[in-house]
């Protein structure tokens, strides 16, 4: 049930980026940093180490859309 609810934020991030509304960075990062966490809890740690480097990129992209604000 944890990854369905991760999925469906996922979902509303990626919506808000393409409606080009800044909170779609920072919801991506908080998802980003939960997948991370979930995919190190069952053992995933490849994919663990992938979102950790996508909230990297996440916290990047939200820095840059407020340095243009």
């Amino acid at each position: 049930m944890y990854s369905w609810i991760l999925t469906v934020i996922s979902l509303y991030g990626a919506y808000l980026n393409v409606k080009k509304h800044w909170m779609g960075f920072f919801l991506w990062a908080i998802v980003d940093v939960l997948w991370a966490l979930y995919d190190f809890w069952i053992g995933e740690y490849a994919q663990s180490f992938l979102f950790m480097c996508f909230f990297g990129l996440a916290t990047w992209g939200a820095l840059k859309w407020k340095s243009k604000s």
